[in-house]
């Protein structure tokens, strides 16, 4: 069957530029290595998503100086097919290149998958022509950014998410040139970050500017000016006012706080070394760009801006809150539950929670309880007395230990737009039933921080076995019958 261009890619080209996805999900997208130099290269892109990767419906993969498909290394992967974007980008009228193929940009010599649990590995070996190094102008063009993105089976997406940086060779000639930025890849709230810049004409080296963000887009970055001679400048939200760094004091804006301490510059001959100290705002979250530029001492020529590196903060330290759980109340031995939890900065800040069955609250040790565990990744798993048993969302096996099964089948892990909706089906067992009848729903979870919220109770349940017994009576309650006869006995329950 011929997949149309609607079901390879998340976006319409608008203008040639890439539209904004309407809706992000709390996958996970990752580019190994996430920054280098070669002309060839063996890529792994992998993406996981939280019920498994069978439901991924296509994965894309963009390297280009900006978030454009045109005159791109743009592959597409669905239905167990690699796709190559011709030059002209999703709209070309000559269509896709099936892979192994070439565009102007880019060589797919080779690629596999695997595939396990959550997660869809794409193997790709790349070769970049040296006319890709330049095809986008302006100096130093030959820095591109690694951009990924997921569409799953229900029509949801990821979004595009910038996951590495690639230097494609050959090095072009620039009076003014960024050299590096260390790490090239950051994570973390607080970064420490290095970039070496270089005047080539010996004119002097001016301003260098690093900006943060997902686009080069100066309103609501994280955007920094270093005045050669001069101060250090933080700008403000609306990418225009400048805020000056004195030490001993900090400077915030919406998105971050430079730290005085460790933010400075260095000369060293023609080269010059910028150094921030940087902490992120929890609010800020998801995949930006690190861009460099630097100036020669009249600001009247500049390097443009390079992309040296990408960082995410992957959660912003939101409390998880359990908020519901149906039924909340009952009775029964057997019965699929489903509870809420919730997080200020969604999914994405959210890696596990416990739901927890019990006459008494034990959610630390969960044994001598019905203790279900949960991950974001697909897990399910049980304390049991050999230690814990594990299964999967929507797995074949069921987990179990003595006062419970859990059916892993029919059990759901679904993102919602503020958390999770975790499904489980629990039949008790009768060591659980004949301990007490009367239990207490207790729910917890952790944020990305690893900082647990509080279990709150949710409900309760009754796990009576059966109804009230019953009496059977015969009337008459007793007959005489001769050997060999038969009798009626009319019985009453």
């Amino acid at each position: 069957m011929r997949l149309s261009l609607r079901h390879l890619f998340l976006t319409t080209l608008l203008a040639g530029t890439m539209g904004i996805p309407l809706c992000a999900q709390p996958w996970t997208l990752s580019t190994s290595p996430t920054s280098g130099n070669a002309a060839n290269q063996n890529f792994v892109f992998t993406f996981t998503h939280p019920l498994g990767y069978q439901n991924l419906d296509v994965v894309n993969v963009l390297i280009n100086r900006y978030l454009d498909g045109r005159s791109a290394c743009y592959l597409a992967y669905s239905q167990n097919v690699l796709y190559l974007v011709r030059d002209g980008g999703p709209s070309d009228s000559l269509g896709l290149l099936t892979a192994p193929a070439a565009n102007s940009q880019c060589t797919v010599n080779s690629w596999s998958t695997s595939k396990a649990g959550p997660t869809l590995a794409l193997n790709v070996n790349l070769s970049f022509s040296s006319a890709f190094a330049a095809n986008t102008g302006g100096n130093n063009a030959n820095n591109k950014v690694i951009y990924l993105a997921a569409r799953d089976v229900s029509l949801l997406n990821s979004g595009w998410q910038p996951s590495g940086v690639w230097r494609v060779p050959p090095t072009l000639s620039s009076n003014q040139q960024v050299l590096s930025l260390s790490p090239p890849r950051a994570t973390s709230q607080g970064v420490q970050f290095s970039t070496l810049v270089a005047d080539n004409a010996n004119q002097g080296l001016g301003t260098v500017n690093i900006l943060i963000n997902s686009a080069i887009d100066g309103n609501r970055a994280c955007y920094l000016a270093y005045v050669a001679g001069g101060p250090t400048y933080l700008v403000a939200d609306n990418g225009t006012t400048l805020m000056q760094l004195n030490p001993p004091a900090s400077v915030s804006n919406g998105q971050c706080t430079v730290n005085p301490s460790n933010t400075n510059t260095s000369n060293n001959g023609n080269q010059r070394t910028a150094n921030l100290n940087v902490t992120f705002n929890n609010a800020w979250t998801g995949s930006k760009v690190v861009y460099i530029a630097a100036s020669n001492g009249a600001n009247t020529a500049s390097s443009d801006w390079q992309a040296l590196g990408t960082w995410m903060q992957t959660g912003g330290g939101g409390n998880v809150t359990p908020t519901s759980i149906l039924p909340s109340s009952g009775s029964g031995t057997s019965q699929l539950f489903v509870a809420h939890y919730a997080n200020p900065f969604g999914p994405s800040d959210i890696t596990d929670g416990k739901i927890h069955f019990n006459s008494v609250l034990n959610v630390q040790s969960g044994t001598n309880a019905c203790q279900v565990e949960w991950t974001t990744s697909g897990s399910l798993s049980l304390m049991s007395s050999n230690g814990v048993v594990t299964g999967t969302f929507g797995g074949t096996s069921p987990v179990f230990n003595t006062y419970c099964n859990v059916d892993t089948a029919v059990s759901t892990l679904t993102p919602t737009a503020n958390g999770y909706d975790v499904g489980v089906k629990v039949t008790f067992n009768p060591a659980f039933i004949n301990a007490a009848t009367s239990h207490q729903i207790y729910a917890s979870g952790h944020n990305v921080a690893g900082t647990s919220s509080p279990a709150v109770i949710l409900g309760t349940w009754n796990t009576t076995a059966g109804g009230t017994a019953g009496t059977i009576t015969s009337n008459p309650a007793s007959r005489t019958i001769v050997q060999g006869g038969t009798a009626q006995y009319p019985l009453t329950i």
